[in-house]
């Protein structure tokens, strides 16, 4: 006959354990970890109560108190997730198009930053991490100084799509000195302005160039955001080479340039590749550009086949008279 043998646990060495642990408060930690706590004291002291809880039990439970305690997470303070918050502010507010290189790693940390930000309880360590990396991923950012040969805008190609040239980054400005009256034409700061800058003083005969690139022929709608302080402003544009039909659309306002406004017109594309999108001062002033929302709307329609030879073809055919012709 075979006598099974069972050890009792040491529940006064778990209880001992039990009377070392401090007054803590759930909301200095972390849900997950706080409940991986609180389920480890609740067992522990169940055990504690019941005399015949056996050694296989005891301890475990005292490696699950001491684990859970180990694991105990404080939650990230109030001000971590306001420095968290207000960084992610700023870089909600940038563009791909401001820059050159490095939007690839920002995007990635911009969305981790997000994840923690949008937790219901990120710990200290989560949002310091968020805050560090969205840091130097801002830092990273090589800024775009403007459009160039090598670099140039491109502009939407896909049905719908959209892309933002910013006024700022003209490949060229041509500042006719002899006619802009003590007001050079040049990139300016301000708050108001998208980026930050904006091109001021495009008079008579001032030039803004912008290097492009077209994959599509076709027509593009443009919103022009300005300000101006004249209602007789205007925007003129044109392409170096022709690739682009020429227009003019009237751009002003009576506001003394205190308020932003909106032009929009259409770039019918002729040619697609590159090209050089040149902006003039009209007869009169153009106003003090910000930047062109650009939006591909559609493809110019087909030019219809000549068919004159195939109209030929056809009539000399219904000539033909069968009694002329051996069957085949």
């Amino acid at each position: 006959m075979f006598y099974l043998s069972f050890t009792a646990g040491d529940r006064e060495g778990l209880a001992a354990l039990l009377d070392l642990l401090p007054d803590l408060n759930e909301e200095d930690f972390t849900p997950n970890s706080w409940e991986a706590y609180e389920k480890a004291v609740t067992d522990a002291e169940a055990l504690v109560d019941d005399e015949d809880a056996l050694e296989t039990e005891v301890e475990p439970a005292k490696q699950a108190l001491q684990d859970a305690i180990a694991g105990l997470t404080f939650r990230a303070d109030t001000s971590s997730l306001e420095t968290l918050n207000e960084l992610l502010e700023t870089a909600r507010e940038q563009k791909r198009d401001w820059y050159v290189s490095g939007w690839e790693d920002f995007t990635q940390a911009m969305a981790y930053a997000e994840e923690v930000a949008g937790a219901q309880a990120p710990d200290t360590s989560e949002v310091t991490q968020a805050i560090s990396g969205l840091r130097s991923a801002m830092e990273a950012l090589v800024a775009r100084e403007q459009y160039t040969e090598d670099d140039r805008f491109q502009l939407p190609w896909r049905s719908g799509s959209s892309a933002t040239l910013e006024a700022e980054f003209a490949s060229e400005l041509i500042n006719d000195e002899s006619n802009d009256n003590g007001w050079p034409l040049q990139v300016t700061e301000a708050a108001w302005a998208s980026n930050g800058k904006f091109v001021n003083s495009l008079n008579t005969n001032d030039v803004a160039k912008y290097c492009y690139t077209a994959e599509k022929t076709g027509t593009y709608h443009v919103t022009a955001y300005y300000r101006s302080g004249s209602n007789t402003n205007a925007l003129a544009w044109s392409e170096e080479s022709g690739k682009i039909e020429s227009g003019t659309v009237s751009a002003g306002a009576n506001d003394s340039a205190t308020a932003t406004h909106t032009a929009e017109f259409d770039l019918v594309v002729t040619e697609a590749g590159d090209g050089v999108l040149v902006f003039t001062g009209p007869a009169g002033k153009s106003p003090q550009l910000d930047k062109f929302e650009m939006t591909f709307v559609s493809e110019p329609e087909p030019e219809p086949a000549d068919k004159t030879q195939l109209n030929a073809a056809i009539s000399a055919a219904e000539a033909l008279n069968a009694e002329d012709y051996t069957e085949a």
